[in-house]
C-alpha cells in the first residue's frame, strides 16, 4: 500500500469565533455563557491510499453493488448518517457509516480504517495505469487518525485484525437469532397475547414480538400508553410471553418529548440547569450552537430535545431510565430498539410532513469534563453512542446475568460490540432484495456482522413472489425480522 500516492494529504484549519471551548456555569453570566474571545478551530482532513488490487469493498452503509465502483472526481461515496428512504442503489449516504475500505486480490488483502466520525467523502480511482486502485478520504474535521491492515492471501486474518482494533462481535442472546415479528401499528397488550396464541395455533415459529412507537404514551418512550397497555394487561402479557419462552423488543428513540407532562424532560432539565461540579458536568440534552439552551427540533412527539450521549453522565442516566423502576411494566424479557438515531429530525412533527432535515452541525455537546464539541465532529458516531448507552443500561438492569439485545438503525466503528443493526426503511420490490444482501455483506466486511433487513419490505405491499423471495433469502440473514410500515 502506498500512502499519499496522489499527494492528497490535506489539513485546512479555520477559526470559528463565538463558540466557547469549555462549558461555563457562572451564575453571574448565565448557564452555558459563551465568551466573546473564545473560539474553536474548524478544519478538514484528507489523505489517499493506493492498494495493490483492482477490487475494493466496504465503506457501508450503502445500497449499491458489493464491489465498490470507480467514482472519478464527481461522484464520491458519502458517509453521513441520515434518515433516507427509499433506497436508490447509488453512492449516497444512508443510516450508518463505517469508514473502512478493503482491497482484495489473490495474493494480498489490505485495508484502511479511517477513524473519523465527521462527514466523510471517499473517492475511488484507477492508479498506476489501471493496475491498482486509489482511495482518497476527506473528512470535515477531527484528527488525522487511520490504521493500515494487511494479510497475505487470507481475508479472514484481515477481519481478525479489524476485530482486534474495533472490538469483537458480542455473543448475541440465543432468542435474537430466531424469527422476530414487528409491525408499525396501533396495538394493545391484549393484541400481543392473541398474536402469540395465533402463532402457536398455526405452528409457526416466532421468538420475539416488537413494539413500535405506538406503544408509548404520547410518544413518551419508557412510558406505556395508559389505555392500550394498562398495568393489569401488561402483567398478563408478560406472563403469557414468558410461559411461551418468547421475548419482547420495545423502541426507545433518542428524541425526548419537550413537554412538562413528561418526567424525563423535566428531570433532564433539572439535572442540566443545576450548579455543576467542575469536571463532573451533567449535560443531558444536546444544546444549541451558543451552548446555552437545549436545542429543540421536531420528531414523532412534536417538539423534542435530544440526549447528549457524548456526556458520560447523560449516557449513564439514559441507561438507568431502562430499569423497571422507571420503565414501569418491563423486566428481563425486554430488549431495546434504538431508531431515528442518525439523529433524524423532521421539518415538522406531523405525519403529513416528515421531511428529514437532521440536526444542525453546529449544535453543542458538552463532555463530562466541560469540553465543548460541535455536533459536526461526532455526527456519524451519535447512534453508536446511544446503542452503547442502551447496552450498558440493560446489562446493569439484569445485573450482568443475561446478554442484552439492542437493535440500532445508525452505527459506526465498534457498533458490533453492542448488538445488531438493520438496513432501515426498505421497499417490498425486486430491486431491494439484492440491495439488502449487498448492504448486509458490506456491513460484515466492515465488522458489523449482526445485520438484517425489514422483511418483506417496510414500504409498499409485496406481491406473492416478492413475499416468498424475501423470506427465503432473509432466513439466512444473521438478523431475521419481519417489519412493515403503518400503512402497508
Amino acid at each position: 500500500m502506498i500512502v499519499n500516492d496522489n499527494d492528497n494529504l490535506y489539513y485546512d484549519a479555520k477559526d470559528i469565533k463565538g463558540i466557547a471551548s469549555r462549558y461555563t456555569n457562572n451564575p453571574e453570566l448565565g448557564d452555558g455563557y459563551v465568551g466573546e474571545n473564545e473560539k474553536i478551530q474548524g478544519y478538514s482532513v484528507g489523505l489517499d491510499f493506493t492498494m495493490s488490487t483492482q477490487h475494493m469493498f466496504g465503506i457501508p452503509e450503502r445500497s449499491n453493488t458489493l464491489s465498490l465502483n470507480v467514482t472519478h472526481y464527481d461522484k464520491p461515496y458519502r458517509l453521513f448518517n441520515q434518515d433516507k428512504a427509499p433506497h436508490f442503489g447509488d453512492n449516497s449516504a444512508e443510516y450508518g457509516s463505517v469508514p473502512y475500505i478493503m482491497g482484495h486480490s489473490a495474493e494480498l488483502d489490505e485495508s484502511v480504517a479511517w477513524m473519523n466520525s465527521a462527514e466523510t467523502f471517499v473517492f475511488i480511482n484507477e492508479a498506476h495505469a489501471g493496475e491498482r486502485l486509489n482511495a482518497a478520504f476527506i473528512s470535515e474535521g477531527n484528527a488525522l487518525e487511520f490504521y493500515l491492515l494487511a494479510s497475505q492471501g487470507a481475508p479472514k486474518k484481515l477481519q481478525k485484525k479489524l476485530s482486534e482494533l474495533t472490538g469483537y462481535v458480542a455473543m448475541p442472546p440465543i432468542h435474537s437469532l430466531g424469527f422476530h415479528f414487528s409491525k408499525w401499528e396501533n396495538v394493545t397488550a391484549t393484541d400481543i397475547v392473541t398474536r402469540s396464541h395465533d402463532f402457536d395455533h398455526h405452528n409457526y415459529p416466532v421468538d420475539v414480538f416488537w413494539f413500535d412507537i405506538e406503544y408509548s404514551q404520547k410518544k413518551q418512550y419508557t412510558e406505556f400508553d395508559y389505555q392500550n397497555f394498562n398495568q393489569k394487561d401488561v402483567m398478563l402479557m408478560n406472563d403469557v410471553i414468558a410461559h411461551a419462552k418468547r421475548r419482547f423488543v420495545v423502541i426507545v428513540d433518542p428524541h425526548i418529548r419537550a413537554s412538562e407532562e413528561f418526567h424525563v424532560y423535566n428531570e433532564g432539565l433539572e439535572k442540566q440547569h443545576r450548579v455543576q461540579k467542575q469536571g463532573d458536568i451533567e449535560n443531558i440534552f444536546v444544546r444549541d450552537p451558543a451552548g446555552k439552551d437545549p436545542w429543540v427540533g421536531n420528531c414523532w412527539p412534536g417538539e423534542s430535545v435530544w440526549f447528549d450521549f457524548l456526556n458520560e453522565n447523560a449516557a449513564q442516566w439514559w441507561g438507568d431510565l431502562l430499569h423497571p423502576s422507571t420503565f414501569i411494566g418491563t423486566n428481563y424479557l425486554y430488549g431495546i430498539w434504538n431508531d431515528m438515531n442518525e439523529p433524524s429530525v423532521f421539518k415538522s412533527g406531523s405525519l403529513e410532513e416528515i421531511e428529514q432535515l437532521g440536526m444542525p452541525m453546529n449544535n453543542t455537546h458538552i463532555l463530562k469534563d466541560g469540553s465543548l464539541v460541535q455536533h459536526r465532529w461526532v455526527h456519524n458516531a451519535y447512534g453508536a453512542l446511544q446503542q452503547r448507552a442502551t447496552w450498558n443500561g440493560l446489562h446493569k438492569r439484569d445485573k450482568g446475568q443475561q446478554r442484552p439485545f439492542v437493535l440500532s438503525r445508525s452505527f459506526f466503528f465498534g457498533s458490533q460490540r453492542y448488538g445488531a443493526i438493520w438496513t432501515g426503511d426498505n421497499t417490498a420490490s425486486y430491486d431491494d432484495v439484492p440491495l439488502a444482501l449487498n448492504s448486509i455483506l458490506a456491513d460484515g466486511i466492515a465488522g458489523i456482522v449482526f445485520a438484517g433487513a425489514d422483511v418483506p419490505g417496510f414500504n409498499k405491499v409485496p406481491d406473492d413472489d416478492i413475499f416468498v423471495q424475501f423470506y427465503q433469502l432473509a432466513a439466512y440473514f444473521p438478523f431475521f425480522r419481519a417489519h412493515a410500515g403503518k400503512f402497508n
